[in-house]
């Protein structure tokens, strides 16, 4: 009788050994496993902007991936998330952009280790640049009073050169805080730039105006940027006339 206790004693022990075991073996696969996710517009990924949503799968080699069916033409902007915003990854620091000339499946791939993002897509096209628009805190004559409107066609800009576009407006009150924004095709997404320049920045630097009845001219120099593969620079200009002094001109001067 004794030796029979002692026997199922022994099964037992040894039973919830293998069971610790692998509860162990269990947390410590979880710890190891990493999650990524898909964050971006809706119209891409179902859901606006949303780090807790689309987990992508884990191809085993430190690589993760995610495909979007039937997805609409349009431009559209996403980060790699890990499922935060504690960490991201896009685009020289900025969103990662595709632009799609049909409907179709988009695959997106992550390289955990380098931090590399690849899109996958059947109708994945280049942007074509068809005009700029100016987007701000419109007020009064200021962006023709049109305020944060993408849609707007009386803040479209003018090509007076190849790939320098420029729009002006007069009789703008004295102000410490007018703000603008380029906006590629009438979009934030692929392309929209800071006053300074900078690529989907999120931060408005404001600019003064010293002299009621003022002349604005907004320049943009985009002939240093790639709009193919998303990178290189722009030269934003606010430049401010004063009333009774000569406005600027983007003629050449005579030699």
């Amino acid at each position: 009788m004794y030796k029979k206790h002692t026997k199922i004693i022994s099964m037992l022990l040894t039973l919830a050994l293998v069971m610790s075991m692998c509860c162990v073996a269990a947390v410590s696969v979880s710890a190891a496993g990493e999650t990524y996710t898909v964050a971006g517009d809706a119209a891409l990924t179902g859901v606006e902007w949303d780090a807790a949503s689309n987990a992508m799968n884990d191809n085993g080699d430190g690589t993760y991936t995610i495909t979007f069916a039937d997805v609409p033409a349009g431009s559209y902007g996403f980060k790699v998330t890990d499922g935060t915003w504690e960490n991201s990854w896009g685009k020289d620091g900025g969103n990662y952009t595709i632009t799609l000339s049909d409907t179709c499946d988009v695959t997106i791939n992550f390289d955990s280790n380098s931090k590399t993002i690849t899109v996958d897509a059947e109708f994945l096209s280049s942007f074509a640049l068809e005009y700029i628009v100016a987007v701000g805190n419109g007020d009064g004559t200021w962006l023709n009073g049109a305020s944060w409107d993408l849609a707007d066609e009386t803040n479209r800009m003018t090509e007076v050169k190849p790939g320098i576009w420029e729009i002006t407006y007069t009789d703008v009150e004295d102000f410490d805080n007018y703000q603008v924004k380029f906006a590629c095709n009438g979009s934030w997404q692929p392309y929209n730039w800071t006053i300074e320049g900078v690529l989907d920045g999120q931060d408005n630097t404001p600019q003064v105006v010293e002299e009621m009845g003022s002349t604005v001219t907004l320049r943009l120099d985009v002939t240093g940027f790639d709009f193919n593969s998303g990178t290189g620079t722009v030269k934003p200009e606010f430049i401010v006339t004063p009333p009774g002094a000569t406005e600027p001109s983007t003629e050449e001067p005579t030699t």
